[in-house]
């Protein structure tokens, strides 16, 4: 008996992890919609001034819409599978084992020869009750062990946002950038490392030699940049945006 009650925990687990797998994934990607999210919400709030004075409020609007609404769309189609998920598990873990319990714990009686036919009536309802209540017990705590894997697998997809935040630090220590707004699809040489650089203060000259030229968020805007604005020069730094004026300056600040 005790075998067929584990036989349905092996089975019961491995078909309920088989369904459960996008859980992990899409649990993973709520975090990252909703990370998105804040950091929208964040960015008006920091540059609502700039937003207003420019007139960008129609595009932020959007802009926040659609990352609002993208997050509601996942969200709806995430509780949907859960919902239908725990009709599933409930239905295994709880109701189904049930049903296999009574008829392990039944096999014995239908035996002709069997040692718990051996006496009375009253003797074989006390093997009965006994060990139909054992069986009940050993149901009840196989079910609560296959419905544990719901939250190990939804604790799958948060542990995986931290090893990619974890990944994404270890790049930046170690000087690998991932580019997000520039790509051709090429492997691209490592920058070295953030603050490696050499400071020679000297005859009042600020001059640039090899210097890289890379945003905060990782994409190399120069890769090699390399001039000199001596003492009493008036420097005038023009360019559309995004082409690296503020990363020039932040450099030049650090």
């Amino acid at each position: 008996t005790p075998i067929i009650m584990l036989s349905y925990l092996v089975i019961a687990g491995t078909f309920l992890t088989h369904l459960r797998k996008p859980i992990a994934s899409m649990t993973a990607k709520e975090q990252r919609l909703e990370g998105e999210y804040r950091h929208i919400n964040s960015r008006l709030i920091t540059n609502s001034e700039e937003i207003a004075f420019y007139r960008g409020n129609n595009r932020e609007k959007l802009t926040l819409y659609a990352s609002f609404n993208k997050l509601m769309k996942h969200l709806r189609g995430l509780l949907e599978f859960k919902v239908a998920m725990g009709v599933v598990d409930n239905f295994v873990g709880k109701y189904v084992a049930t049903v296999v319990g009574f008829y392990a714990v039944s096999l014995p009686f239908f035996e002709k020869n069997h040692i718990l036919l051996k006496g009375n009536t009253q003797h074989r309802f006390k093997h009965y009750y006994e060990n139909g209540r054992m069986m009940v017990k050993l149901a009840e705590a196989i079910g609560r062990l296959v419905l544990a894997g719901r939250e190990m697998t939804r604790l799958a997809g948060f542990t995986a946002r931290v090893t990619e935040i974890r990944t994404v630090l270890q790049d930046l220590n170690e000087g690998r950038y991932k580019r997000t707004m520039i790509t051709d699809g090429k492997n691209e040489t490592p920058i070295g490392k953030p603050g490696t650089g050499r400071i020679v203060a000297k005859d009042n000259v600020i001059r640039f030699e090899h210097v890289p030229l890379v945003t905060p968020n990782g994409d190399v805007l120069i890769k090699d940049l390399s001039f000199e604005v001596k003492s009493g020069m008036n420097v005038l730094v023009c360019g559309p945006n995004g082409c690296g004026k503020s990363s020039l300056f932040r450099v030049l600040g650090e």
